[in-house]
């Protein structure tokens, strides 16, 4: 987060959005960002978040969604306290679930009250839990007042969700899955058939393990091991479709959250596409500018490196959209790189030890002209003038 402060303070800047992939967010990141008076636009592990839990089980109509470029996009907002209301109820009611709403008033009230700077009490969730239900455990009155802690700092917000489906993903993720589940599930029938040749409990044990190792790990929740009530031998297996229909419904979606409401959703879905090609360009300064190793020490020419590396990127680009039209260029730019200058030095006479240095442009092909040409160097034999 020092970058925030550098930008407000070094560079002036006031009038900026942060755009970060799911891997940024925290609401320690969020905090800092909005003390620092930045807005945001951020991605969400949409499977981790509870929010974009509910809001994907809610059903969905075609007339939801608006189209751009290919995306379902609909937008939702949700105010945390009413949120954090129907939380609060829905753990309590998995204790006792008939109970009349009547009885949730007080903890209404309670979440009701809560401002951006209110710090809550474990001691007044759990008097309050206590009042609903008399000797309720208390692991249940602790996971109702961290649900609540949880949003500290938030709980007048409204959070803008927009949710992106990407029909074509979504196709190509289901089929995917199925086809693990029908590889996986062979290995399983081999495994318990009456002719494996498993036939120890550890041996069972172990094909079982060894079948969901690695990647395939991810793919075990969708299977539901049998196992004998007394002596826990494993003798078959089910697929858990309930787990199978639960992550259907994350195929093909990202979601965003932001804290611009002034901009339409399709938007705000532009502008965390366009942190693809800024991930990129980082990519070409890795990688094709090759910014690093950074052979240098001071921190002068430290600064120079990187000031040539960004100069090469900017140059790559204006190559790119100015002459390529957007097409790919390493092919051009692979050619160019084969002229190169060369530095002759020449001695007149061994007596004397005078020396002199000539430069010269390697034989430029015919290719190579083509695309010198195209930037404005009619002779590109010329470039023997400047020395490096």
């Amino acid at each position: 987060m020092g970058v925030v402060k550098e930008l407000k303070n070094t560079y002036k800047i006031e009038d900026t959005t942060f755009v970060g992939d799911r891997g940024m967010i925290t609401k320690l990141n969020l905090d800092k960002l909005e003390g620092e008076g930045f807005e945001y636009i951020m991605g969400v592990k949409h499977r981790q978040d509870e929010i974009c839990n509910i809001l994907l089980s809610q059903p969905v109509f075609e007339e939801d969604y608006e189209i751009y470029k290919g995306l379902k996009i609909r937008e939702r907002r949700v105010k945390v306290k009413e949120f954090l209301i129907w939380k609060s109820k829905k753990i309590i009611k998995g204790q006792k679930a008939d109970l009349p709403d009547k009885k949730f008033s007080l903890l209404e009230k309670e979440i009701l009250s809560l401002s951006n700077k209110s710090e809550p009490k474990s001691r007044a969730y759990k008097n309050i839990a206590e009042s609903i239900i008399k000797g309720i455990d208390s692991k249940v009155c602790n996971k109702l007042f961290r649900g609540v802690k949880k949003y500290q700092g938030r709980y007048e917000d409204e959070l803008r969700y927009i949710i992106c489906l990407n029909e074509e993903r979504k196709t190509v993720s289901q089929k995917k899955r199925q086809a693990y589940i029908s590889k996986l599930s062979k290995e399983l029938d081999k495994v318990f058939s009456k002719n494996s040749r498993y036939k120890e409990d550890r041996d069972i044990e172990k094909a079982v393990n060894k079948i969901f190792e690695g990647y395939k790990v991810k793919f075990k929740k969708f299977f539901t091991i049998a196992r004998d009530a007394k002596s826990k031998k494993a003798y078959g297996y089910s697929l858990n479709q309930e787990k199978i229909e639960q992550e259907k419904k994350f195929d093909g979606i990202f979601v965003l959250l932001s804290s611009r409401y002034d901009l339409e959703a399709c938007k705000v879905v532009e502008s965390y596409k366009n942190l693809k090609e800024i991930e990129m360009l980082f990519d070409d300064l890795k990688n094709f500018v090759d910014i690093r190793p950074i052979r240098h020490w001071l921190e002068v020419r430290v600064r120079a490196h990187v000031f040539i590396c960004v100069l090469a990127l900017l140059l790559k680009k204006i190559f790119e959209m100015n002459y390529m039209r957007g097409k790919c260029i390493m092919e051009p730019l692979e050619e160019i790189s084969k002229s190169k200058l060369i530095k002759y030095k020449v001695k007149f006479s061994k007596r004397e030890g005078r020396t002199q240095t000539f430069p010269k442009v390697t034989n430029t092909t015919p290719m190579q002209k083509k695309y010198f040409n195209m930037i404005g160097i009619r002779n590109p034999m010329s470039l023997e003038k400047f020395v490096w």
